[in-house]
Order: structure tokens, then sequence, then C-alpha cells
């Protein structure tokens, strides 16, 4: 009895020790960051990142505004990192603009615009180099304004970069090579206060030992996924010309073409005739002619918000019919910390050896629902299930083959978990299938980032992933850790990532170790230099690449 007693008494002081530890560590994790005492800032906090977005949750989003800007604070020094895109009552997605390096877990920061005056010369007061955004030097200038004078912030934004791409090998017969590809991409609001807004987003690459045959034909890797002109009348109503996505139909891509909106009330009805890039280069095809229509409806309660709408397109290839097709989209955050997004394609044409039919088929339908149940714990579930699109002129060539194509369906489910200020959890697991499968396809792992270890102040991400399928079962796990250098010049990273296959059709298992090295320099304001090195070691083979990127925002 007296052992069972000490045992206890010692489990207790090593847990209690453990628990003052891990607190202690925390505190000192602490001082790691850096203190920006800002007016008008909102916190957010990064959640969830996919291939296209970022998650953001705030207190509340109210304020912010689709198009706004989010920033990082490196070293006291506000760089641009998402632009948002979705929004709801507390939280916000959008595009990564900074390089691919924002992280679940990192903060990020909200400033909200608003009619502000400003003594003469008061821009002076303040070092254009400490802060990235017009609208957070509106912010940081709102105790000096006065009546009379008003601060106009910057309407555009763009960012030009060049990124060269080296890859080697030890394997006889892989061809090594070097590749470069430039971008450019440019947003312009209200020009001259006339209405108008301009966007483009255009990409240039070519391999170093084919320039020859692309100096003499460069429109052949030119690609412009972005190129459009705006012009909002007086009524609100707005015209599209050029290459754009919709808003309410980016399921179909690009259009070549224009685009009408005009809003009645809670409604919204739009217009859109054009053309298809085509389907090799991206360039203009007028034979991949389409035409369809849009009708949406926005209502909020409190701070939720509600839209749902529904396009009809008819697209077609030399002006026979292509596809006819039905879509549908729900966007929903009425209820507070529930977010609800649904699409889905219904095909309304087909062609049966020469024979058109009308249809009314389900092509595609994705569901997704998030719950944010507090600040620290938010749960994500998705449903995806699609059939292989049908372009009846453009695949009449094999038309036969793709006729009876069955559904692939998929279910995923993650969580946040965020146990302390400096600790993010996430976990994720998905389940998909096609019918005939062998075996369904399943994948489950998760992520740990401590954002601040204490007194080396480094973050730290550990990450594993189980997947299995017909052809292959494996898993990956890495470790990385980063460090700021240089009061926030520079940033560099560390990394090591396992891979393991196992390919069922002959048995051979493959394993790779894969390390890397990544160094950003911020060199003048807005001008950044990224130099990287991954190796990927196997049993005989090993590979090399080299990434070498500069870039400037303006």
């Amino acid at each position: 009895m007296k052992r069972s007693i000490l045992k206890l008494k010692y489990s207790l002081a090593v847990f209690i020790n453990l628990k003052n530890s891990f607190l202690m560590m925390v505190v000192l994790s602490s001082f790691c960051f850096a203190q920006v005492t800002t007016v008008e800032k909102r916190n957010g906090i990064v959640t969830y990142r996919s291939s296209q977005n970022i998650y953001v949750k705030f207190e509340s989003a109210e304020g912010i505004k689709e198009g706004d800007s989010l920033f990082i604070n490196v070293s006291k020094i506000l760089r641009p990192a998402v632009i948002v895109k979705y929004l709801s009552s507390q939280s916000c997605a959008g595009e990564d603009i900074y390089d691919g390096k924002i992280k679940p877990g990192d903060t990020l920061y909200a400033f909200i615009k608003k009619n502000i005056h400003v003594k003469k010369n008061a821009d002076e007061e303040i070092k254009s180099d400490t802060v990235k955004s017009e609208s957070t030097k509106a912010a940081l200038l709102k105790d000096t304004f006065k009546e009379g004078e008003q601060y106009t912030a910057k309407k555009y934004s763009g960012r030009l970069s060049v990124y060269s791409y080296s890859s080697l090998s030890n394997l006889e017969g892989m061809q090594d090579y070097q590749q470069w590809r430039y971008s450019l991409s440019f947003n312009s609001e209200d020009i001259f206060g006339s209405g108008i807004s301009f966007s483009n987003y255009s990409v240039f690459y070519y391999k170093a030992d084919q320039w020859s045959d692309v100096a003499s034909n460069p429109f052949q890797n030119l690609r412009v996924y972005n190129l459009k002109l705006s012009y909002k009348f007086n009524d609100n109503s707005e015209a599209t010309l050029g290459r754009f996505i919709g808003r309410h139909f980016s399921s179909i891509g690009p259009v070549d073409g224009i685009q009408y909106e005009k809003p009645f009330g809670n409604f919204s009805f739009g217009i859109v005739a054009g053309s298809r890039p085509d389907l090799s280069n991206m360039g203009l095809n007028a034979k991949l002619f389409e035409v369809g229509g849009v009708i949406s409806r926005t209502d909020s309660s409190g701070q939720g918000f509600m839209e749902n709408s529904v396009a009809l397109f008819q697209q077609t290839n030399n002006f026979k019919i292509d596809r006819r097709f039905l879509y549908f989209q729900h966007t929903n955050s009425l209820i507070q910390d529930f977010n609800v997004f649904v699409s889905s394609e219904f095909d309304l044409y087909k062609k049966e050896r020469g024979i058109q039919k009308n249809d009314f088929s389900l092509t595609g339908l994705y569901v997704s629902a998030r719950y944010n149940f507090s600040r620290e714990f938010s749960l994500s579930l998705s449903y995806d299930a699609r059939k292989n699109v049908v372009y009846y002129e453009t695949y009449k060539s094999f038309i036969d083959s793709l006729i009876d194509n069955e559904m692939r369906q998929g279910l995923r489910a993650s969580a946040y978990i965020r146990p302390f200020n400096m600790m993010f959890i996430g976990l994720n697991a998905g389940y998909s299938f096609v019918k005939g499968d062998v075996k369904p396809s399943s994948n489950f792992g998760g992520y740990l980032v401590y954002s601040q270890l204490p007194f080396i102040c480094t973050s730290l991400n550990l990450n594993y992933n189980r997947f299995l399928s017909n052809y292959t079962d494996g898993s990956t796990w890495g470790i990385f850790t980063s460090k700021n250098l240089f009061g926030g010049v520079t940033d560099i990273t560390l990394g090591y990532k396992n891979n393991l296959y196992s390919f069922s059709f002959n048995g051979d298992n493959l394993r790779q170790n894969i390390f890397s090295v990544e160094v950003s320099n911020n060199i003048w304001r807005s001008l950044f230099l990224s130099i990287s090195y991954e190796g990927t070691f196997e049993k005989v083979r090993s590979y090399t690449r080299f990434f070498t990127g500069i870039s400037s925002r303006f």
C-alpha cells in the first residue's frame, strides 16, 4: 500500500514538473514574437491551406472586403500575404501571394479601410519601408487626421518575378535541364476615378536548351490566364471584357469574351458570351464559342451571409454543340461559426451514335462544411463526386470510350486544434472510390506546428501521411524548421522528408530520402530573392533540383 502511494506521489510530481516545464516553454516562446502596435489592426490565424486557397479565422471579419490584402509581420515589416476572395462572418479565404511560405498557425493582419482625413505632411512621419500598404498607413495616421484634407489609398498593385528551375540526375538516359519562368500580375481599380478597372496575370516559360525554337515563335510559350477590363456604371451594374473567370461560374474556367452583370435588389443577373481558350496553348479560338447566363440571390442576417446562383451554359466546337449544362452554387454562413459551400453540375445534352438527345444527369457535386467550435478547435467535412466531362465534338474521335464513365466519389475530413498559442495540430483523412475498384483509395495523416521554440526562436513543423490505393501503398513523413535572421531580412528553412512506396503490380518497394534548404532574403523594400536546394536520394538513383527566384511587388 505504501509503495502504491509512493508511486502515485511520484507520478503526480513528474506530471506537475512536466506541466510546469511546458508552461514555461510556452511563456519563453512568447518572447520570440515581435510586437507591432498599429491602429485598426485585426489579427487572424491561418487555420488551413489547400492547393488553391489559404483559410484565415478572425474574431470578426466585418469590414474585410473581397480583394483586400492580408499582411504578415516579418521583423516589424508588414508584407502582403493573401488576397481575399471569399468571406464569411468570422473567416475568409484567398490566394497566397507570399511565395507559398504561409502555414497553419501563422498570424495575419487585416487593416480596415475608412474615410479618414490627414494633416499636411503627415506622410513624411512614416517610413515607407516599414509599412507595405497604403491602407495600413492610413490606419497609422488616424490620430493626426483632421477635416479638410483626405488621404487617398493606392488603387493598384502588381508583382513581377523571374524564376529558374534546374534538374540534375545521375540516371543514365535522363536529360538534365534548366527552365526559366517569368510572371507578371497587375491589378488597378477605378483608374483616375473613371470606374474602369484592369487586371492581368501572364506567364512566359521555356527550357534553356530550346530557346532558339522559342525565339522564332515566343507566343507558343506565353500563357495569359487573366486579361480583362471592367467598367462599373452609376447604377452598380458592371461590364467586363477580355479573358476572365466568373465568380458565379468558376468551374467552366477562363472565358474570352464579354460579361454584363446587373443587380436588382437582392438579385443579380448576368450574361456571358465568348469562347474557351484553345486546349493546346491557351490561345484564342473563336471556334470554341460559348454563351450562358447566371441568376444569383444574396441574403443576410446579422453578420451571416447566403448566396445562391444558377447558371446555364452552352459550349460549342466549330459552332456545333459540344456541351450544355446547368451549374448551381451555394454559399452559406448564416449560422455563426458554421460555413457551407455547395456546387453541382448537371449535363443537359448528349449525343450517341450521331443522335442528339436532351439529358439531365449529374456530372459533379461538391459539398464542404466547416464548424468553428472555438478559437482552439474547428472541424471540416467535404464530399466530392464527379464523372469525366464529355465534350461531344472535341472528343468525337474516341467518344464511345467516354459515354459510360463511372463517377468517382470521395469523402474528406479534417480537424484543426490549437492547444496553446504557439502550438497547432491538424488531422486529416480521405476516402475515395470508383465502381469496379479492386481497392478504394484512402489516406490519413496530420501535422504539428510549434511556431516559436524557446531560446532559439525557430519554428518546427512535423507532418505524416499514409495512403493506400489500387496500385500503391505508401507513407511519407517530414520535419522542417525555419529561422528568421538578421532582423527579419533573411529566412532560412531546413527540411527532411522520407517517402516509402510499395507497388502492387510488381511487388517492388521504393524508399526516398529528401533533404532541402531554402534561403529567402528581402533585398530592398519589396524586392525579394529566394534560393533553394532539394536532393532526392534512392538506393541507386539520385535527383537534384535547384530553384532561384527574384520577385518585386509594387
